[in-house]
């Protein structure tokens, strides 16, 4: 059975009524911003209309395009006209500059002093103007570093203008190269590179005209020997070196030499002509014994010996011979070994030397005691390691120690009571703060807390906060703290500031750590996480604030957020 349907009553009709009236009224509302609101068609009236609007608007578009396209070229016209303008004044501005003022002597010693940066070359000097390359070319000293090398083809063959300006040294691969840059030194002293190559593995030349070549170039080498003051053939051929007349070559004035120990005839030329040799590195490799033989009286204080390369397998047992070639030595002061075992036999357990005020170890295994007693500073780099009697170093005179990537530093102890600058390089498989923190412990033990002067990079300072904040409280003298890729908790920044940070009333607890400190710098480079990132540059200007309303404040604070830009004060 179908149900009835409803009928519809009067009040009904009427609320029906009422909401087409409310749906007109808000269609006439929104409809006064359309052409038609309501009507879905226009009237011819309204199309006619709408026809003129448009006949006349386009076309005063196209006027307003004409005008636009003539004032654009007018301004077309005027940028030519500006640059034509600048061309012209480039020649009058360089005459009426201040640089020509400068004479030509103090522009001279200008250039001089430019030398002493190892990227500089004269040839960018040379681009200003002819002044200063008339200069450039009369000064002597910007022409004292020449690369000799016989082989075209290698890849240190670089003819371009760019890589000569960065290497800044005179390429010459034939006889008439090195004679127009022996002649532009015009007498001055000269550093020499030295690139023999060929085979690697044997006295083999690439081709005879190479070897008459490099012969060739040698002998106008020893046309000017009194003047080579540093010689380099670290990148040469063993033994061609060798195969070469370097018999007969005499280096009065030789200075630095940077050889290797199978290039034996050349050594023996070192040993008996360069009097006056100050600096000598020395490389080895697996088939090579460290043999040196330096003659008596000799004058070298800076030593570096290269056993291999940066691993643990590559190192060198030079023990027998080191000892004797250090002694050997009486001016030295500075040393750097390089991948080297230096084991300790029965009859001699100790390296000493009594002038020694620099040592760099980097990959080195150690056996022997060092005895140093005016050993200044000693920078110890990756995979060095201490063993045996070794580990205990007692340094009475040591200021300054740089600790860089030691994989196993707790098998060595330092006792230094005049250590006055600490600067820790960790690594992130590898924290280092435990470094700092027994060196503290035993300056502490010993009654001696003279550090004035912090840097930590890449250390967990968050996994070890607290030891780190009682360690730096028990150095009152210190005065400046360096922080870096180092991540720094609220914790520290309420021991920095001598109270608890972000509370209303900041209540205090006791006097800040490192009450003595004056320089403070902190960067924000490579911080791993961005949330503490954020949080060290919130906490960092509040904890300087604090401080210095408790009566502390710093000389100094900068911060550094990111490569691009540098130190940035936070006083």
């Amino acid at each position: 059975m179908s149900r009835p349907r409803r009928s519809i009553s009067r009040k009904d009709y009427s609320e029906l009524e009422e909401l087409d009236g409310a749906r007109e009224y808000e269609l006439s509302a929104i409809g006064q911003e359309l052409i038609y609101p309501l009507e879905p068609f226009p009237s011819d009236q309204e199309v006619a209309k709408a026809r003129i609007a448009t006949r006349d608007g386009e076309s005063k578009l196209i006027r307003l395009n004409t005008r636009r396209e003539r004032i654009l070229s007018q301004l077309e016209d005027i940028e030519n006209e500006r640059m034509m303008v600048e061309n012209e004044l480039v020649v009058p501005r360089s005459i009426v500059t201040r640089l020509r003022d400068i004479p030509q002597e103090v522009l001279s010693m200008i250039f001089e002093a430019c030398t002493e940066d190892p990227d500089f070359s004269p040839w960018t000097v040379m681009q200003i103007n002819r002044k200063w390359r008339s200069v450039a070319l009369h000064t002597r000293s910007l022409w004292s570093k020449i690369c000799i090398f016989n082989d075209r083809s290698h890849h240190f063959m670089r003819k371009s203008r760019s890589a000569r300006q960065d290497a800044g040294y005179e390429l010459c691969d034939s006889l008439s190269r090195l004679q127009l840059a022996v002649a532009r030194s015009a007498g001055g002293p000269l550093d020499i590179i030295l690139d023999v190559l060929g085979y690697d593995t044997s006295i083999r030349w690439y081709n005879p005209d190479q070897k008459r070549r490099t012969i060739e170039l040698i002998t106008c080498l020893k046309s000017v020997e009194g003047r080579i003051r540093t010689l380099d053939l670290r990148e040469s051929n063993c033994r061609l070196v060798d195969d070469l007349p370097f018999e007969d070559i005499s280096l009065p004035f030789l200075e630095s030499a940077m050889v290797h120990g199978r290039m034996k005839e050349l050594l023996k030329r070192i040993w008996t002509t360069a009097p006056n040799l100050r600096r000598l590195s020395y490389s080895l490799d697996r088939n090579t014994e460290l043999n040196l033989n330096l003659p008596a009286g000799n004058r070298i204080t800076d030593l570096r010996i290269h056993g291999g390369n940066h691993t643990r397998s590559d190192k060198m047992e030079v023990s027998e011979h080191l000892a004797q070639a250090i002694i050997s030595a009486e001016c030295l002061t500075h040393l750097t070994l390089n991948g080297l075992f230096i084991y300790a036999p029965s009859r001699q357990t100790t390296l000493f030397h009594p002038e020694l005020r620099h040592l760099k170890l980097v990959n080195v295994q150690l056996w022997r005691i060092l005895e140093l007693p005016l050993l200044e500073s000693l920078d110890m780099g990756f995979c060095t390691t201490f063993e045996s009697d070794a580990r205990t170093l007692i340094l009475p005179s040591l200021l300054s120690l740089t600790l860089d990537q030691i994989v196993n530093y707790h098998n060595a102890k330092i006792n230094a009571p005049m250590l006055q600058e600490l600067t820790i390089n960790g690594r992130s498989s590898s924290p280092q703060l435990t470094v700092f923190l027994d060196l503290a412990e035993m300056c502490l033990r010993t009654g001696h807390a003279l550090l004035r002067k912090l840097v930590l990079h890449d250390c967990d300072m968050k996994t070890w906060v607290r030891q780190c904040i009682d360690t730096l409280d028990g150095f009152p003298q210190l005065e400046e703290l360096i922080l870096s890729k180092t991540i720094l908790t609220k914790s520290f920044f309420d021991a920095f500031a001598g109270g608890i940070l972000g509370t209303k009333f900041e209540p205090y607890r006791k006097p800040p750590i490192c009450v003595a400190l004056k320089t403070f710098r902190v960067s924000l480079i490579d911080i791993p996480h961005r949330s503490t990132d954020k949080a060290m540059r919130k906490w960092i200007p509040k904890a300087l604030k604090a401080r210095a309303r408790r009566g502390y404040p710093l000389e100094m604070a900068s911060m550094r957020e990111n490569d691009t830009e540098g130190w940035k004060s936070l006083m």
